[in-house]
């Protein structure tokens, strides 16, 4: 073939995206290689018409402003296509390879002791899947263990609701089994006090604790299966916990509802443990409202912590889990690109007390969602949401967007037959109504 770099023949890369911003200013992203930039609307026309040449020799650009054109050529915007479709060949076999790589060095593991709890939730994405009662038996641990070789170094226990005091023998069993691991919990408190005495033992990176407001918001939907109250026992888990010396993390679960309550009461108990280092707060919006609620809600959580520069500066204590694109936006680094949507299914494995495994937390309990089976034998799907990613998902693979989001969160598409379906929503609101709203506060706008 022509050697295009010597004829000087180019084209505006694919692999670039342009989302509208606040004040008519664009974001240009290089999705080979991670670049954010920030263009006018001038500089956006001449964009689209550079790209509506198709392949072109450079001379046709002189007419625009050439300081813009030579930072896109050094911004790698303009490039050959041919080197482009080589260097996004090799971007792919690399982002596989690290894929392989960390599937067959899983070290992070999760035991889901069981599916019962004391709880009766509202929004329980647990509450649909598994009706099962059974516990987790001391085989199905030795059995995960050896599918472990490299041996295990974080253990997640999880539920249900994994501190009940019928799971306490296995997970003394677990920890007598994997006892250097750095262990973390998800748990609803209200039995930590009776905990207390063996995880104060362990290696604990964190005990994650659900407080939804104040006391009488957070009782409105955080109840024991009777109806009975739970917030002051919790709180009391958490205060006994932190002088124990474990580090606990407070996950609100905000609506448009108990927000409000929310950001009160994370004030008021960021400074009755006096700034403890053992105490971090993360806040999420609930994960089954409507897009635009879910958009909302980050939009004020965000101006919640970016308007504050004291959290601003204790921002390991005040968690926003921002979506990814979003994260990268506020902090201006480089997008890494990525093989699919979630980074958390690279490096988990969840295991039930039913035999079967997941690679996501939200489809843990919906046996339709699980990778496969590792009790009573091993079986993996060869179409699960572990083998799903931008090169196995047809639509993705000729997408200007794929390596920004990864196909989209898999938990939506996972029921269907085929899982190999792109889920663009999200993304779409993402960058349609946050990142314009995040940026105009930066901006200083209103």
């Amino acid at each position: 073939g022509r050697n295009f770099i010597m004829e000087g023949i180019m084209r505006f890369i694919k692999n670039s995206v342009v989302i509208p911003l606040y004040n008519n200013e664009y974001l240009l992203i290089n999705t080979l290689l991670g670049l954010l930039d920030i263009i006018t609307e001038e500089e956006f026309a001449v964009v689209n018409q550079i790209k509506g040449y198709g392949e072109f020799r450079l001379e046709m650009l002189n007419k625009y402003d050439m300081p813009f054109i030579n930072q896109l050529m050094k911004r790698y915007y303009i490039m050959d296509s041919v080197v482009e479709a080589e260097w996004e060949k090799d971007l792919l076999s690399k982002l596989k390879e690290e894929d392989n790589f960390k599937k067959n060095h899983l070290d992070s593991v999760a035991f889901v002791l069981s599916y019962a709890c004391n709880f009766a939730c509202p929004y329980c994405y647990e509450d649909s899947g598994s009706k099962s009662t059974n516990i987790m038996t001391q085989e199905q641990v030795d059995i995960i263990c050896s599918l472990h070789p490299e041996g295990i170094k974080k253990v997640l226990l999880f539920g249900g609701e994994p501190l009940l005091e019928r799971n306490r023998s296995i997970i003394e069993y677990i920890v007598k089994k994997i006892p250097k691991a750095h262990y973390s919990v998800v748990t609803n408190g209200y039995y930590l006090l009776e905990f207390i005495d063996l995880l104060k033992n362990l290696n604990i990176l964190n005990i994650q604790i659900t407080l939804d407001g104040d006391e009488d918001t957070h009782n409105k939907s955080r109840t024991l299966r009777n109806g009975g109250p739970t917030f002051v026992r919790i709180l009391k888990g958490i205060e006994e916990g932190l002088k124990a010396g474990l580090r606990i993390k407070i996950r609100m679960n905000v609506t448009t509802d108990n927000i409000n309550s929310c950001l009160k009461l994370r004030e008021k108990l960021f400074q009755k443990f006096n700034k403890n280092d053992n105490l971090i707060f993360e806040m999420q919006p609930v994960f089954q409202l409507e897009d635009n609620k879910k958009s909302e809600l980050w939009n004020i959580l965000f101006e919640d912590v970016s308007l504050d520069y004291e959290k601003m500066a204790t921002r390991n204590k005040i968690l926003q889990t921002f979506p990814a694109i979003i994260n990268f936006f506020i902090n201006r680094n480089r997008i890494t690109p990525i093989y699919h949507f979630c980074q958390l299914e690279e490096q988990n494995r969840y295991y039930d007390a039913d035999g079967y495994i997941y690679s996501c937390i939200l489809a843990v309990g919906s046996h339709k969602k699980s990778i496969g089976t590792y009790y009573p034998q091993l079986t993996l799907k060869e179409n699960s949401m572990a083998t799903r990613n931008i090169e196995t998902i047809p639509e993705c693979r000729q997408c200007s967007c794929k390596f920004l989001c990864g196909g989209g969160c898999s938990n939506g598409v996972a029921d269907s037959e085929n899982c190999f379906k792109p889920n663009c929503y999200n993304f779409k609101v993402e960058t349609s109504t946050m990142l314009p709203y995040i940026y105009s506060l930066l901006s200083g706008g209103k």
